[in-house]
């Protein structure tokens, strides 16, 4: 594609040189799996989150399975999940002998409130909101509900590393905040990778203990390994500079979007995982990107529930309407105006 949707390539000489060193010192040393560059890692994350412990995990679906399981949840269980999610989310729930519930989305792709408390039952046991594009979910009306029936809170923070809601870091208001950590992600490895970052030092040791296959339990492995490590050590530290970047991409489609096309979360003060619109003409726009080799994706359609596993769960009539407006555009840190000016001009012009 002429334009792509994504760029994953490290352009910056003086990171790859970082990076190459990092290679280098693992070749050196030996030290695969279990060094000190995780601990030294974990730390980092506890300090940047400000919380008091950080669990270094294999995957961002690794994070949600064991913060899930950590918190008892089990066969007969029910788990309140947004429809808007990569099908991990749901997995997670389902690999445990449990139902998740699917809520309706609001226009942010986020759980929306009143379907949440409509779907609470007499099951229910958590509740575990996604911040959807990096969009911060309602947590303080989340965690209103969840005191006020007992409930875990386990948030799905994996498209939203470094976003905030009203001062407080995302992945920081529940009983676990869960992030994929894959290179797609604005903070990510140079594989897959995942975190889990708590408030609560009794549930992260107790989901350290999960993370290892041993013979004291009858877990998989789901650790992270040095390597991966070394590398986000030296990413977190460049992370800032990332996110500037791609607050300027951002603010091009907010500049050179017509106001009539519906940018998603253009309100909010926040960094994107994607950028998402939400237009009636979603097919001619297509086409045209297609004429242009402009890359585009409808990130993550089918919802959930219309996967064939859990197509018997429920109907989100609401929800599948918002679904058929959806076109995620390009943006990377290596996007131009020049480019952005071109994608929106297409867009643009399908929406007179």
């Amino acid at each position: 594609m002429r334009i792509k949707f994504q760029n994953l390539k490290i352009q910056d000489i003086k990171l790859r040189e970082q990076l190459h060193m990092c290679l280098e010192q693992s070749c050196d040393d030996g030290i695969y799996i279990n060094g000190d560059d995780v601990f030294q890692f974990e730390r980092m994350v506890a300090h940047y989150f400000s919380t008091s412990r950080a669990c270094f995990v294999s995957s961002g679906s690794s994070a949600l399975y064991l913060a899930l399981k950590t918190l008892g949840i089990a066969n007969g269980d029910e788990v309140i999940i947004p429809c808007m999610s990569w099908i991990s989310t749901a997995h997670a729930v389902s690999r445990l002998g449990a139902t998740p519930v699917f809520t309706e989305i609001n226009r942010s792709f986020n759980m929306d409130i009143c379907s949440l408390e409509e779907k609470i039952s007499m099951k229910t046991k958590a509740i575990m909101p996604v911040h959807f594009g990096g969009i911060p979910a309602e947590m303080h009306l989340i965690m209103k509900l969840a005191r006020e029936r007992n409930l875990f809170v386990i948030e799905d923070a994996s498209q939203s590393f470094g976003n905030e809601l009203d001062g407080q870091m995302l992945g920081t208001f529940g009983d676990f905040g869960c992030f994929s950590l894959n290179p797609m992600k604005t903070f990510g490895a140079l594989g897959e990778a995942g975190l889990v970052v708590s408030q609560n030092d009794k549930l992260i040791n107790n989901l350290r203990q999960k993370i290892y296959s041993g013979l004291n339990n009858m877990e998989l492995n789901h650790r992270g390994d040095n390597l991966q490590a070394r590398f986000l050590k030296v990413l977190l530290e460049n992370f800032g500079e990332k996110q500037k970047k791609l607050k300027i991409i951002f603010d091009y489609y907010k500049k050179h979007l017509n106001s009539q096309v519906e940018l998603v979360g253009k309100k909010n003060n926040y960094i994107p995982y994607c950028i998402n619109i939400l237009v009636d003409q979603r097919e001619a726009i297509e086409q045209e990107f297609g004429k242009r080799e402009i890359e585009f994706k409808r990130l993550h359609v089918p919802l959930m529930v219309e996967h064939p596993c859990y197509r018997h769960n429920t109907s989100l009539p609401k929800s599948n309407e918002i679904a058929k407006k959806l076109l995620s555009l390009p943006y990377h840190q290596h996007l131009t105006e020049n480019e952005v000016v071109e994608i929106c001009s297409v867009i643009n012009e399908a929406c007179k």
